[in-house]
C-alpha cells in the first residue's frame, strides 16, 4: 500500500497500475494505462537510451527520478523497474518528496552558512589586513619623502620597490575582501553606503576623514560590479 506499482508490455507501454500510483500522480487509471513507461519529458535522450539497454539485458533499473504530476506540481520517487515473465515490465515507486525537499533545505542551509563565513572573513581581511597594509605604505610614502630630501638615490629605488609591492598586495588583498563581503552599500544604499565606509575607516586612521555629498536622493543603489569598483579605488 505504500509503493507506486505499474507493470508495462515489452514495448514500454502501461497496462496496469494500483490506486497509489494514481493518487501520487493525480491521473486517473483510465489515463495512465496506454501511455508511456518512461515519459520523454523526465528524462534526457541519452538517459532514456541507457535505461532500456539496461533492461533489456534482463537487468533492474533504479534511480531516484523526479516527475510533473497532473496538476503541474512535482514529486520525488525512488524509481525500480524490474524487468519479469512474458517481457514485462514491473515498476514499483516509492514517494521520497518530502525526503528530496529535506535534502534541499540542508544544502540551502549549508550555502548560508558558507555565505556568512566568506563575509565574516572578507571583513577579517579588510580590516586587520589591508588596513594595516595602508598604514604601511603611508610610513612608506612618509620615508620616501624624507629620503628624496638625503639625495639616496639606491634608498629610494629600495623604497619605490617596496611601495609597489604593498600596492600589489593591497589592490589583491581587497579584491579578495571585495570578493568575500555581500556589498554593504548596494544594501544600504549610496551615500549611507559610503557614509558608514568612512566611519569605519575614521576608527583606523589617525587622520581626520570627511566626506562631503551633494545628491537628490538617499536611496541610489550600486551593483556588487559598480560597489567592487568604488571599493578598489579607495
Amino acid at each position: 500500500h505504500i509503493a507506486r506499482i505499474m507493470i508495462a508490455n515489452e514495448n514500454g507501454i502501461i497496462i496496469s497500475t494500483n490506486s497509489e500510483y494514481c493518487e501520487i500522480s493525480k491521473y486517473g487509471k483510465d489515463e495512465i494505462i496506454g501511455q508511456q513507461l518512461l515519459n520523454p519529458d523526465d528524462f534526457s535522450e541519452e538517459s532514456l537510451t541507457k535505461i532500456w539497454k539496461t533492461l533489456k539485458n534482463g537487468n533492474n533499473w533504479r534511480e531516484d527520478t523526479k516527475h510533473k504530476a497532473k496538476d503541474n506540481s512535482f514529486y520525488w520517487v525512488d524509481n525500480n523497474i524490474i524487468p519479469i515473465n512474458d517481457d514485462n515490465f514491473l515498476v514499483i515507486q516509492l514517494d521520497i518528496t518530502e525526503r528530496k525537499e529535506n535534502e534541499k533545505q540542508l544544502l540551502l542551509s549549508v550555502f548560508n552558512a558558507r555565505e556568512e563565513q566568506k563575509e565574516e572573513l572578507g571583513n577579517t581581511i579588510h580590516k586587520e589586513i589591508t588596513t594595516t597594509l595602508a598604514g604601511l605604505q603611508y610610513i612608506l610614502k612618509s620615508l620616501n619623502d624624507k629620503i628624496k630630501a638625503l639625495n639616496d638615490s639606491e634608498m629610494q629605488m629600495l623604497i619605490t620597490s617596496v611601495r609597489k609591492n604593498f600596492e600589489h598586495i593591497i589592490s589583491n588583498t581587497k579584491r579578495l575582501s571585495a570578493n568575500l563581503t555581500t556589498p554593504s552599500i548596494s544594501k544600504l544604499g549610496l551615500v549611507p553606503g559610503l557614509e558608514a565606509f568612512s566611519e569605519e575607516m575614521q576608527k583606523s586612521s589617525d587622520h581626520l576623514i570627511e566626506l562631503a555629498t551633494k545628491r537628490g536622493s538617499k536611496n541610489n543603489r550600486l551593483s556588487k560590479e559598480q560597489e567592487m569598483v568604488l571599493y578598489m579605488a579607495s
